[in-house]
């Protein structure tokens, strides 16, 4: 059994998410994509992180309509697990489908509840991806940051004295949230509503704000947006839900970016979603690749 929803991101959808989450990055913007080189795209194409809110937000309906939450409860899979692999973009207005297959709950020594999930535009597949809730990190497990100095008090946009961790740090607040899921194609009243109290941020934004952190270390690095390209091959990331219920507006997030040791011209990177150096609210291991690499092995 499949749910298959049709949709489009407009311009506008593009500028809110990108303007929500402070990605800079030249190809979601409506003057700079031009000026990218061997921009084949011809136009702003969609953030992401935007496609996985989307997902996001659709599968938490396909947990509730197939009474899912009871099993994540009940077997403590406080574990969010996002696959994604991109093979295509999707650029503005382009219409799309969602696809998700059945679930399957294997019970192991770490009890998992998965999905595969697609979305193809009119060209094809534009990505393939799993969505997963287990009871313990299944990416980066043994990660630890308890010799490292106090977080709360390094430099913005700095490294971590002794370390390769690239620091970033992001005060959330409400109308960040809101916008992003507005950008994302979401129902916003379902996460905020200040008539009833709710205040509540996704995963999928708190997640978001890893593209602000990779941009800000580009930088720092004084890699040149325009003339190096590069674009997401794929993203693995698992976030602790019960962690991230608990956060509120005004909540510091600290993101260490460490760049990993590279072969065939991608870039890898490990990523942290910290509260203080005690908490860990996510972990991902993210891989980009230059624009022409990822040209060059789909027209072959």
């Amino acid at each position: 059994m499949t749910n298959t929803y049709n949709y489009r991101f407009s311009l506008t959808h593009i500028d809110v998410a990108r303007n929500s989450t402070d990605d800079f990055n030249p190809f979601h913007d409506k003057h700079r994509w031009k000026q990218i080189s061997g921009n084949p795209f011809g136009g702003p194409i969609v953030l992401g992180f935007q496609q996985m809110a989307f997902v996001a937000d659709r599968l938490m309906s396909y947990r509730q309509d197939n009474d899912e939450q009871s099993l994540i409860e009940r077997e403590d899979l406080v574990q969010s697990y996002y696959q994604l692999s991109f093979a295509s973009v999707l650029k503005a207005d382009d219409p799309f489908d969602f696809e998700i297959k059945k679930s399957k709950f294997k019970e192991n020594e770490n009890k998992v509840l998965s999905n595969r999930f697609l979305i193809k535009n009119k060209n094809g597949l534009a990505m393939i991806g799993y969505k997963r809730e287990a009871q313990k990190p299944l990416i980066l497990e043994s990660a630890t940051f308890h010799d490292f100095p106090d977080l709360k008090k390094v430099t913005d946009r700095t490294f971590v004295e002794g370390t390769n961790y690239f620091l970033k740090r992001k005060f959330l607040n409400t109308s960040n949230g809101k916008n992003f899921l507005v950008g994302s194609l979401v129902e916003q009243s379902i996460y905020f509503d200040e008539l009833a109290g709710k205040v509540s941020f996704p995963e999928s934004f708190t997640l978001a704000l890893i593209s602000c952190a990779l941009l800000e270390h580009a930088t720092y690095m004084g890699h040149d947006f325009l003339k190096n390209p590069m674009v997401y091959v794929s993203q693995q990331m698992c976030i602790n839900r019960e962690i991230n219920s608990r956060l509120k507006s005004n909540d510091a997030l600290i993101m260490l970016v460490e760049k990993q040791v590279n072969s065939d011209e991608l870039e890898t990177y490990h990523c942290y979603g910290m509260l203080d150096n005690e908490t860990i609210l996510y972990r991902c291991v993210i891989t980009l690749a230059p624009l022409q690499r990822v040209l060059q092995v789909n027209h072959n």
